[in-house]
């Protein structure tokens, strides 16, 4: 039995938390696609799902071998959008972090807030044609760029967020170098 959820997350950290969340209630997180979630129904606290962005696409060679690492040490990719992978470890084989140390997280991090940065263009050059077409247009392009703009707001709050993360790990890593 399955069961499809239609969600949208700006923030991985809370993606991974509701991931997590719906586990322990037994839905075990199988695929994602555009804003859907697939779950099959199983036992409840099966799994521990993390979520990583990686340094280049799923595809690519280095990618590959560091998923293969990781399925030698029983974490399974569970599913991929772009650079992004869900994994998971079965609960009874042991504790499953992904940055267990300051400088992987910190990487991580990095690589999260370069993504919303090369993305920021994108979406605010979008954003600004969105409002030029709601100035002229009628109420519904003015609730599609409300949205819009809304969603940059989320997306730049959180690159933000991001931001501070990195630079309060760096100056953990300062006072102790």
């Amino acid at each position: 039995m399955t069961k499809l959820a239609f969600r949208y997350f700006i923030d991985y950290e809370k993606e991974e938390k509701w991931l997590n969340e719906m586990e322990s209630k037994g839905y075990h997180f199988l695929r994602y696609c555009l804003l859907f979630y697939i779950f099959t129904i199983g036992e409840p606290n099966t799994y521990t799902y993390r979520i990583e962005l990686l340094e280049n696409m799923t595809s690519n060679h280095e990618s590959r071998n560091y998923l293969d690492f990781l399925a030698d040490t029983d974490i399974e990719n569970v599913a991929s959008w772009g650079r992004w992978v869900y994994l998971r470890k079965e609960k009874d084989k042991g504790p499953f972090e992904l940055f267990t140390d300051l400088d992987s997280k910190l990487k991580h991090f990095k690589r999260v807030f370069y993504l919303y940065l090369a993305l920021s263009p994108l979406l605010i050059s979008t954003s600004i044609n969105f409002i030029n077409m709601a100035l002229d247009g009628g109420a519904f392009l003015k609730i599609v760029s409300g949205l819009y703009v809304m969603l940059i707001i989320f997306v730049i709050i959180h690159g933000v967020k991001t931001y501070l993360k990195m630079n309060s790990i760096q100056k953990h890593m300062n006072l102790h170098e």
